[in-house]
């Protein structure tokens, strides 16, 4: 756990989790733009998001980016190894699209057809 420089009642990991000066785990707002958290800081409280948190307590920034961006687009996973600095560009790639529906299989065979083209369409988004 590392204490957030500006916010030093309260300490981070590098899963991307917060807890206050008590231990307690802070719960976020899951929202359009990534996971917000409410700080407090000399009595008045700030919103703030999980992801930049992240950022400006554990990378470098020799650039001075603004932006944070998630390497798998993944906008809800905050753990180090999947952030980096960019640039506001980078940033606005789209997200990756997740489709889900539902499917009968008559048979077995069919299951296991449906899952082999599964797993090479995981495989080839890798």
């Amino acid at each position: 756990m590392t204490t957030i420089e500006e916010y030093p009642d309260y300490t981070i990991d590098e899963m991307g989790i917060v807890r206050n000066k008590n231990g307690t785990k802070l719960h976020g707002c899951y929202r359009d733009n990534g996971i917000l958290l409410n700080l407090s800081k000399k009595g008045k409280s700030n919103y703030l998001l999980l992801h930049h948190l992240m950022a400006k307590t554990f990378l470098e920034n020799p650039n001075n980016w603004h932006s944070v961006t998630h390497k798998n687009r993944n906008k809800y996973d905050n753990r180090l190894c999947n952030i980096q600095w960019g640039t506001y560009s980078q940033n606005k790639k789209p997200q990756r699209k997740i489709y889900k529906f539902e499917k009968v299989f008559e048979t077995e065979e069919e299951l296991i057809q449906f899952k082999h083209a599964l797993n090479l369409l995981t495989n080839s988004l890798s």
